[in-house]
């Protein structure tokens, strides 16, 4: 959550300033569409246990505003975060994005179970080039030679 609220903001001040995003990508793991989902799935109750949090992180709105190459990795056996936050999470993300759920991951081992398959995702990232911001089309790269 944290992270997204981060790349929101870098979005923001590249907009603002009229330059790319510096950042190559965003990568969330076991995350969520906002705290109070979070607290709503975890509490199993229909009370409105929302009202009683501080904070709101609420990803799900600032997702659609980050334009830069995501992945977003979720164990599918977590039991304390719900997979299908992060499922909808991604699906209200911009492209280019990529979702790993990781068969037998819980919370905190998505990156030691997936192993080669995580750090391929990782590679594919890093490889992308830096988004453009609305408005400006993309830079290419300079040539060697």
């Amino acid at each position: 959550a944290v992270a997204v609220d981060l790349a929101a903001e870098l979005g923001q001040k590249a907009a603002k300033d009229g330059s790319l995003v510096p950042a190559r990508g965003l990568v969330i793991e076991s995350t969520f569409t906002s705290l109070g989902d979070v607290a709503t799935a975890m509490a199993n109750t229909s009370l409105p246990v929302r009202w009683l949090l501080s904070q709101k992180f609420d990803s799900i709105d600032k997702i659609r505003e980050i334009n830069m190459p995501l992945l977003v990795v979720h164990g599918a056996a977590d039991r304390y975060v719900p997979p299908r936050l992060s499922e909808q999470l991604f699906n209200a993300a911009l492209e280019p994005k990529r979702l790993l759920l990781v068969p037998g991951a819980t919370h905190n081992n998505s990156m030691n179970l997936a192993g080669s398959t995580y750090r391929q995702a990782l590679e594919a990232l890093m490889k992308a080039g830096p988004s453009p911001v609305a408005g400006h089309p993309p830079t290419s790269p300079a040539k060697a030679g």
